[in-house]
């Protein structure tokens, strides 16, 4: 179990609450990327491992029905910012994006 958990880089007791949670464990994460236009694919071939990790928070965050609500009636209401553990990495990801879109 520890060496199939360090394959997929996390831990074990990591690994044992992901299984117990998938496959649509992150559907909300990647219903928030596409609200603000961060491709999953892109950010996955750039650096898998944030990818990973940005799916492992996803899966054991505690406010799954706030977002999920949040989403389904105002996606575009920054209070998602508060809550998602995930906010941080998402919003660096965008404004990356943002820097390399006018850089061109």
């Amino acid at each position: 179990m520890e060496r199939i958990a360090r394959d997929v880089g996390v831990g074990g007791a990591d690994l044992s609450v992901l299984a117990g949670k998938w496959p649509d464990a992150a559907d909300l994460l990647y219903w928030r990327m596409n609200e603000i236009k961060l491709d999953r694919m892109e950010i996955t071939q750039a650096d898998a491992q944030v990818m990973r990790d940005l799916q492992r928070v996803c899966t054991v965050c505690g406010s799954k029905r706030r977002c999920e609500h949040a989403l389904a009636n105002n996606p575009s209401d920054p209070a998602w910012q508060k809550y998602c553990p995930n906010a941080t990495t998402l919003l660096a990801l965008a404004a990356e994006r943002a820097a390399k879109t006018r850089a061109h």
